[in-house]
């Protein structure tokens, strides 16, 4: 599992905290970014090092809220309410569709990152109108 290279679709999960690392590693191998990772598991912090040009997408991946990748999940059916509540509890799940999880939560951050990203551009070409409406005037 390690490297989310190969995720079984059924697994005993001990608490969010390797879910979301499961979810950040399937994220990179999903896009396919060169990184590095070095993982602390008594403290629960992990470093990610990768290349300057996918900064910006992994920080945006970072951000996207634990929760509301669990809020999707129930949304898309991956599993229920209860569920949902053990893993924010961070309670053993058995059993846990962690495949299913990863894939939903994929297309989500995907999503998200989207719009960043093209939040942003439309920011920076309406920032650039407007330094042109300046020197109009």
């Amino acid at each position: 599992m390690v490297g989310a290279g190969r995720v079984v679709s059924r697994t005993l999960i001990l608490s969010q905290y390797e879910v979301k690392l499961f979810t950040l590693a399937t994220f990179m191998r999903h896009k396919d970014f060169p990184c590095a990772a070095a993982v602390d598991a008594y403290n629960s912090k992990f470093v990610v090092f990768t290349g300057k040009d996918q900064a910006p997408v992994v920080k945006y991946a970072l951000e996207v809220p634990f929760e509301e990748l669990v809020q999707n999940a129930v949304k898309e059916n991956v599993f229920d309410k209860k569920v949902a509540k053990m893993l924010l509890d961070n309670r053993r799940i058995p059993n846990f569709p962690i495949k299913k999880f990863l894939e939903a939560s994929i297309r989500r951050i995907d999503d998200i990152i989207q719009e960043k990203l093209e939040w942003k551009a439309t920011r920076q070409r309406i920032e650039g109108e407007f330094e042109w409406l300046e020197e109009i005037r």
